[in-house]
């Protein structure tokens, strides 16, 4: 076997022998390949019955991974089917088969892409193109019942027949905030884990001159795919006014951005390279967001892609 593809045919073959009897009554399963966030193509085996309330899908790379270095395929076969009698067992992070808007509704919430490297991605999910080549998407966030949760993407046409792109954009800007609640954060309070770490968007004064570093974390409560935050409705205009001054926004992955005070001193051009590095030898390009810099201009209010045109240099100087 050669391929992904061949190597997933013969697990789905191999592991009903391996569960007991009772397990594969009325057990359906096929092969998938799921085009993830930044285009990644993922391939795996869904396990279906009728009775069941949700099918999970188990990816299959990390085991192909093995096979590839000599890892006997009967052995990854029975740890397939132990995986999948875990899941039995732990249905966190499963989504039902089927989403009811009713319930889904108030549980939206964003999630923000480079449109460039999630061309395949995009094909079949409703978004709105911010410029600088990025977009928002929707995903619905719900408790699984058992303390945990799972996230799954709004498909285009998903909702349609209750309401229409707009609708849904709408309803999730207004939940985003409560769902997950946006989180600025100084990068030293976050390395020394003997300092509390304060949201410093829940107080409601300016960081004082004397106080302020030169870099902040942005990103939402649970640290997941809080890059979006960024884009929250009054968002930039609040991290101006705490700042009291224009900043950079970097992308530090999909997670977060951070923010830079324009008073700290650092060059655009040096921040931009500090993201194309990070990209390229940290992140990866599973999380990688955008090699883009943005900058928020405290006295006009205006947000945009950093540049020599845009920045204001008189700080610098």
């Amino acid at each position: 076997m050669k391929t992904i593809e061949e190597f997933n045919d013969y697990l789905a073959l191999k592991i009903p022998e391996i569960l007991p009897d009772k397990l594969n009554e009325g057990l359906k399963m096929k092969t998938v390949t799921v085009t993830k966030i930044n285009d990644r193509e993922l391939h795996g085996i869904s396990f279906e019955t009728d009775e069941a309330e949700a099918a999970p899908v188990f990816y299959m790379e990390d085991l192909y991974e093995e096979y590839l270095k000599g890892a006997g395929i009967d052995c990854l076969a029975a740890e397939a089917a132990h995986m999948y009698l875990c899941s039995l067992l732990d249905s966190h992070n499963v989504k039902p088969k089927e989403l009811d808007f009713s319930k889904a509704k108030d549980h939206l919430a964003l999630r923000l892409l480079d449109m460039r490297k999630n061309v395949k991605y995009l094909r079949s999910l409703p978004y709105i193109n911010l410029g600088y080549d990025l977009a928002l998407i929707c995903d619905i966030q719900m408790d699984d019942g058992n303390g945990g949760c799972w996230r799954t993407n709004v498909q285009r046409g998903m909702f349609e027949d209750v309401m229409d792109e707009k609708e849904l954009f709408e309803y999730a800007f207004s939940n985003v905030r409560t769902i997950d609640p946006p989180v600025l954060t100084s990068v030293s309070r976050n390395l020394n884990d003997l300092s509390p770490v304060d949201n410093l968007l829940s107080t409601g004064t300016r960081i004082k001159a004397r106080e302020k570093e030169a870099f902040y974390i942005l990103t939402n409560k649970y640290d997941l795919l809080g890059a979006s935050v960024l884009f929250y409705p009054g968002i930039q205009e609040e991290i101006a006014d705490k700042l009291g001054e224009s900043y950079y926004a970097i992308p530090s992955s999909i997670h977060e951005f951070l923010i830079v005070p324009e008073s700290a001193g650092l060059e655009w051009h040096y921040l931009r390279d500090l993201v194309l590095e990070s990209n390229r030898e940290v992140v990866g390009s599973k999380e990688a967001l955008t090699d883009k810099v943005f900058y928020y201009d405290y006295d006009l209010g205006c947000f945009s892609e950093a540049c020599d045109s845009t920045v204001n240099t008189s700080v610098n100087s």
